[in-house]
Protein backbone atom coordinates (compact mmCIF):
# COMPACT_ATOMS: atom_id res chain seq x y z
CA UNK A 1 0.00 0.00 0.00
CA UNK A 2 2.93 2.29 0.74
CA UNK A 3 4.36 2.00 -2.68
CA UNK A 4 1.04 2.52 -4.42
CA UNK A 5 0.60 5.93 -2.40
CA UNK A 6 4.56 7.22 -3.00
CA UNK A 7 3.47 5.97 -7.17
CA UNK A 8 -0.59 8.22 -6.57
CA UNK A 9 1.56 10.93 -5.34
CA UNK A 10 3.19 10.94 -8.44
CA UNK A 11 -0.18 11.13 -10.48
CA UNK A 12 -1.53 15.03 -11.08
CA UNK A 13 -4.62 15.70 -9.71
CA UNK A 14 -4.92 12.51 -7.29
CA UNK A 15 -6.11 12.31 -4.11
CA UNK A 16 -2.28 11.79 -3.15
CA UNK A 17 -0.63 14.29 -5.20
CA UNK A 18 -3.28 17.15 -3.55
CA UNK A 19 -2.29 15.45 0.16
CA UNK A 20 1.38 15.44 -1.06
CA UNK A 21 1.36 19.18 -2.92
CA UNK A 22 -0.61 20.30 1.05
CA UNK A 23 2.44 18.75 3.14
CA UNK A 24 4.80 20.88 0.77
CA UNK A 25 2.90 23.69 1.39
CA UNK A 26 3.14 23.22 5.20
CA UNK A 27 6.66 23.13 4.84
CA UNK A 28 7.17 26.09 2.99
CA UNK A 29 4.87 27.97 5.76
CA UNK A 30 6.93 26.38 8.45
CA UNK A 31 10.22 27.93 7.14
CA UNK A 32 9.20 31.05 5.21
CA UNK A 33 5.99 32.12 7.40
CA UNK A 34 2.97 32.99 5.29
CA UNK A 35 3.44 33.89 2.00
CA UNK A 36 3.40 37.60 1.25
CA UNK A 37 1.43 37.09 -2.58
CA UNK A 38 -1.44 34.59 -3.08
CA UNK A 39 -1.85 35.00 -7.26
CA UNK A 40 -3.91 32.84 -10.01
CA UNK A 41 -2.51 33.06 -13.42
CA UNK A 42 -4.36 32.25 -16.53
CA UNK A 43 -2.94 33.35 -19.53
CA UNK A 44 -5.12 33.41 -22.35
CA UNK A 45 -2.87 31.79 -25.72
CA UNK A 46 -5.78 32.20 -28.15
CA UNK A 47 -6.02 36.21 -27.42
CA UNK A 48 -2.30 36.87 -26.98
CA UNK A 49 -0.04 38.30 -30.17
CA UNK A 50 3.18 36.37 -28.41
CA UNK A 51 1.01 33.30 -29.12
CA UNK A 52 0.44 34.04 -32.46
CA UNK A 53 3.55 34.36 -33.53
CA UNK A 54 4.58 30.87 -31.71
CA UNK A 55 2.67 29.33 -33.71
CA UNK A 56 4.34 30.74 -36.86
CA UNK A 57 1.87 33.67 -38.06
CA UNK A 58 4.81 35.99 -39.19
CA UNK A 59 2.28 39.27 -39.85
CA UNK A 60 2.05 40.16 -36.37
CA UNK A 61 4.53 43.00 -35.42
CA UNK A 62 5.11 42.73 -31.95
CA UNK A 63 6.92 46.12 -31.86
CA UNK A 64 3.17 47.66 -32.26
CA UNK A 65 1.29 48.40 -28.98
CA UNK A 66 -2.04 47.28 -30.61
CA UNK A 67 -1.13 44.00 -33.22
CA UNK A 68 -3.80 43.28 -35.57
CA UNK A 69 -4.79 39.77 -34.71
CA UNK A 70 -6.73 37.34 -36.95
CA UNK A 71 -10.26 36.30 -36.23
CA UNK A 72 -10.57 35.19 -32.81
CA UNK A 73 -12.03 31.65 -34.34
CA UNK A 74 -8.85 31.51 -36.57
CA UNK A 75 -6.79 32.08 -33.46
CA UNK A 76 -8.74 29.53 -31.55
CA UNK A 77 -8.47 26.73 -34.14
CA UNK A 78 -4.55 27.28 -34.31
CA UNK A 79 -4.42 26.42 -30.19
CA UNK A 80 -6.65 23.58 -30.69
CA UNK A 81 -4.32 22.35 -33.63
CA UNK A 82 -1.33 22.57 -31.81
CA UNK A 83 -2.06 21.98 -27.66
CA UNK A 84 1.87 21.43 -27.27
CA UNK A 85 2.26 25.00 -28.62
CA UNK A 86 -0.54 26.52 -25.96
CA UNK A 87 1.93 24.63 -23.61
CA UNK A 88 5.26 26.23 -24.55
CA UNK A 89 3.26 29.74 -24.41
CA UNK A 90 1.73 29.02 -20.73
CA UNK A 91 5.48 28.17 -19.52
CA UNK A 92 7.14 31.24 -21.54
CA UNK A 93 4.60 33.40 -19.34
CA UNK A 94 5.43 31.79 -16.40
CA UNK A 95 8.69 32.02 -16.80
CA UNK A 96 8.95 35.49 -17.37
CA UNK A 97 6.30 36.50 -15.21
CA UNK A 98 9.05 35.08 -12.43
CA UNK A 99 11.92 36.48 -13.78
CA UNK A 100 10.44 39.97 -14.69
CA UNK A 101 8.55 40.69 -11.84
CA UNK A 102 9.82 38.35 -9.08
CA UNK A 103 13.63 38.41 -10.22
CA UNK A 104 13.75 34.50 -10.68
CA UNK A 105 17.38 33.48 -12.35
CA UNK A 106 15.86 30.17 -13.91
CA UNK A 107 19.36 29.12 -14.08
CA UNK A 108 21.16 29.16 -10.86
CA UNK A 109 17.96 28.36 -8.93
CA UNK A 110 18.05 31.84 -6.84
CA UNK A 111 16.87 35.10 -7.09
CA UNK A 112 18.79 38.26 -9.06
CA UNK A 113 21.16 40.46 -7.80
CA UNK A 114 19.13 43.07 -8.81
CA UNK A 115 15.72 41.50 -7.51
CA UNK A 116 12.49 41.96 -9.81
CA UNK A 117 10.20 44.96 -9.93
CA UNK A 118 8.46 43.65 -6.75
CA UNK A 119 12.04 43.24 -4.97
CA UNK A 120 13.33 39.78 -4.16
CA UNK A 121 12.01 36.69 -4.26
CA UNK A 122 12.98 34.57 -1.08
CA UNK A 123 10.89 31.45 -2.52
CA UNK A 124 7.63 30.13 -4.87
CA UNK A 125 5.52 27.45 -4.73
CA UNK A 126 3.15 26.84 -7.70
CA UNK A 127 0.74 24.18 -8.64
CA UNK A 128 -0.23 23.90 -12.26
CA UNK A 129 -3.42 22.50 -13.73
CA UNK A 130 -6.15 22.41 -16.34
CA UNK A 131 -9.15 24.59 -16.22
CA UNK A 132 -13.08 23.04 -16.95
CA UNK A 133 -12.17 24.59 -20.78
CA UNK A 134 -8.80 22.98 -21.13
CA UNK A 135 -6.69 26.02 -20.30
CA UNK A 136 -3.51 25.71 -18.34
CA UNK A 137 -3.68 28.55 -15.19
CA UNK A 138 -1.25 28.19 -12.12
CA UNK A 139 -1.73 29.22 -8.16
CA UNK A 140 1.30 30.39 -7.12
CA UNK A 141 2.30 31.38 -3.16
CA UNK A 142 5.57 33.86 -3.14
CA UNK A 143 7.65 34.43 -0.03
CA UNK A 144 9.44 37.90 -1.06
CA UNK A 145 13.10 38.88 1.03
CA UNK A 146 12.30 41.04 3.90
CA UNK A 147 8.36 40.65 3.52
CA UNK A 148 6.39 41.48 6.84
CA UNK A 149 4.18 38.34 8.71
CA UNK A 150 0.78 39.64 9.43
CA UNK A 151 2.17 39.99 13.15
CA UNK A 152 4.73 42.86 12.49
CA UNK A 153 2.60 44.06 9.57
CA UNK A 154 -0.26 44.87 12.08
CA UNK A 155 2.71 46.33 14.56
CA UNK A 156 4.20 48.35 11.77
CA UNK A 157 0.76 49.55 11.01
CA UNK A 158 -0.10 50.52 14.46
CA UNK A 159 3.24 52.37 15.58
CA UNK A 160 4.55 53.75 12.31
CA UNK A 161 2.51 56.52 11.10
CA UNK A 162 4.33 57.03 7.95
CA UNK A 163 4.11 53.24 6.56
CA UNK A 164 0.43 53.55 7.79
CA UNK A 165 0.53 56.31 5.23
CA UNK A 166 2.31 54.52 2.52
CA UNK A 167 0.58 51.13 3.35
CA UNK A 168 -3.18 53.00 2.37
Amino acid sequence: LKTLNTISAHIPGSHAAKIKARNEIRAYMGYYGLPHVYLTMNPNASDSPIFQVMVGDDMIDLSDRWPELKPGSERAKLLAADPVAGADFFEFCIETFLEVMLGWDHETGKTHADGGLLGHLEAYYGIDEFTNRGQLHIHLLIWLCGGLNPGELHERLEHDEEFRVRFF
